[in-house]
């Protein structure tokens, strides 16, 4: 995943205010598309897609002790699927 320039990343949660020690320490995407062999009866799709998130979170952004706070997943999760 590309990151954003400067100007966009200081507005942006994720690369913003939200990226540092104890916070968001790694996010990175990996997106693959390839064709699919389509051995079976059943009408598929002829492309298969498949996305990765590496992503660290720091204990700053915990809701309780060991827990990441739900709003935090949610951000991750939005950011990532919508990806």
């Amino acid at each position: 995943m590309e990151h954003p320039t400067r100007s966009q990343a200081e507005s942006h949660a994720i690369f913003g205010t939200l990226r540092g020690n104890k916070l968001i320490e790694r996010y990175n995407h990996y997106r693959k598309v390839s064709t699919v062999e389509n051995s079976h009866s059943i009408p598929l799709s002829s492309m298969e897609e498949i996305m990765v998130a590496d992503i660290r979170i720091g204990k700053g952004l915990n809701g309780h002790t060991g827990i990441v706070h739900g709003g935090i997943i949610s951000l991750l999760l939005d950011d990532s699927l919508g990806w």
